[in-house]
This record gives structure tokens, C-alpha cells and sequence, in this order.
């Protein structure tokens, strides 16, 4: 595949071509879980110079973290349960899917839970899962976390926009001296609670909505402006204090 251009392929042969390849890195993943399933089971990282299968898939196989974890935890329920094997190469569970449900499937269930959890999304995998061992509803609380961190310069990011010796060393203060020119950030806060699940349908037609205003989705953002937009249509003093920069307006274009 190297050099490899779609660009002068017809919409029906980039289609056709996607399809193949994705095949084919389905059926590669596979390999990889058989491989791995037999190195643990050989424990051939103990011949190693690391630690565990984890670390060794992280340093050695140049894995990401998340990446690492859902392909040991696959492969060792694979290695269980191989039916698990052909469901991938179909593209019927994905790698998250059989990683959530790993710790709840038996000789007894794996079956109607893999059959159930095909084709599902994460969310509706985790919801399934929920059910599996209901959990108790989390007590509304709400938790400061104390000041925010104050925001410093890094010594390259503050050396490129200095424009002498000397504010390049301003810009750096000493460990334990005060930076009086720096911009505390805001105190942080934890809100935690259960709702109904409407309220995430809602949360996420938020974001759709919302989404050229805050690409990141981030639920602070999201409940602030839904918060904002309630307190300017319901607050009284807000309405009141327009109310009377309306009169001090007319007074003024009165003289």
C-alpha cells in the first residue's frame, strides 16, 4: 500500500476498495488477539524486560493505552469464548463492545449476550451492561475543588514573545515568589447526580444545536449556556435591570 492514491478511482472502486480493506483490518485484529491470547497464555513477557502484558503491548507494540487494554482484555475472552472471534470479522462487536462485557459473560449467558450487545453502540453496550449489576443512584452533590490554578507562561512560550533578555526572566518568576501579573483561573466545581435518560436525549440535541459554538461538546459549556438562557427569560432582577437602563435610557435621550 505504500504510495497508495484513491484519487483516481471511480465512487464505485473507492467504495468497494474501503469496504476490502476494512475487512482486512478486521481479520488483521483478529490475528493480533489469537497472537496475544497465546502469549499470555505462554507467559512469554516474563521472558521479557517488562513487567506485564499491558506495558509490554504499550512499549514494545507501540499500542495506546485505551488501545492496549481493549486488545488484552478481548483476547483473553476470545481465548474463552471464540465465538467472539467471528463477530469481529463481521463487524457484529467491536473491540469496546467485548471489553465492557467481558467481566459479566459466562458458559451460561455469552451467547444471548453477544447476540443481544450485536451491533449495539458503546452507549447502549454500557446500558446493557447497567442492567447487568444495577448500581444505586448517586447522592446529588455538589463539591468545590478549590482555586483554580493560576496560568504560567512556559519558559519557550514566554522567551519567543519577550522582546529583551530581561522580560524573557519576568515572564519565568521564581519558585515560591508571587506572579501578580498572572490571571488566576476560576474555582472549580463538582456537580454530580442521576437523571432520567431523556435528559441526555436533550444534553445531546444541546450539542447538536450547539455545536458551532462549542465543537468540544464539553457538558460545562452545554449546561452553562441552557442555565444563561433560562436566567435571562425567568430571572427578575435581570428583567428589572433591564427595565431600568431602558428608563435611564429614554431619560437621557429626554436632555
Amino acid at each position: 500500500m505504500h504510495g497508495f492514491s484513491p484519487v483516481g478511482m471511480t465512487d464505485e472502486e473507492l467504495l468497494g476498495e474501503l469496504r476490502r480493506i476494512v475487512g482486512q483490518e478486521r481479520e488483521n485484529t483478529v490475528s493480533v488477539l489469537r497472537l496475544l491470547a497465546e502469549v499470555d497464555r505462554r507467559r512469554l513477557v516474563d521472558k521479557t524486560s517488562t513487567p506485564s502484558l499491558f506495558v509490554y503491548c504499550v512499549k514494545e507494540l507501540g499500542y495506546a493505552e485505551g488501545a492496549a487494554y481493549r486488545r488484552i482484555r478481548t483476547a483473553r475472552c476470545a481465548r474463552q469464548f471464540p465465538r467472539i472471534y467471528a463477530l469481529l470479522r463481521r463487524g457484529r462487536v467491536s473491540l469496546t463492545t467485548v471489553s465492557l462485557l467481558a467481566p459479566h459473560l459466562n458458559r451460561d449467558n455469552y451467547r444471548r449476550l453477544l447476540r443481544e450487545a450485536s451491533g449495539m453502540t458503546r452507549y447502549e453496550v454500557e446500558r446493557l451492561v447497567a442492567g447487568l449489576d444495577p448500581k444505586p443512584e448517586t447522592r446529588e452533590r455538589i463539591r468545590p475543588l478549590g482555586p483554580g490554578r493560576p496560568i504560567v507562561p512556559t519558559a519557550a512560550a514566554a522567551a519567543g514573545e519577550a522582546d529583551d533578555l530581561f522580560s524573557a526572566l519576568a515572564a519565568t518568576p521564581e519558585p515560591g515568589l508571587p506572579a501578580p501579573w498572572q490571571d488566576p483561573q476560576p474555582a472549580r466545581v463538582e456537580f454530580r447526580f442521576t437523571a432520567d435518560e431523556s435528559l441526555l436525549d436533550r444534553i445531546r440535541r444541546a450539542k447538536e444545536v450547539l455545536w458551532h459554538k462549542y465543537p468540544a461538546g464539553r457538558l460545562e459549556d452545554i449546561v452553562g449556556e441552557a442555565v444563561e438562557a433560562l436566567l435571562e427569560r425567568r430571572d427578575p432582577a435581570r428583567r428589572y435591570g433591564r427595565l431600568k437602563r431602558r428608563r435611564a435610557a429614554r431619560v437621557q435621550a429626554a436632555h
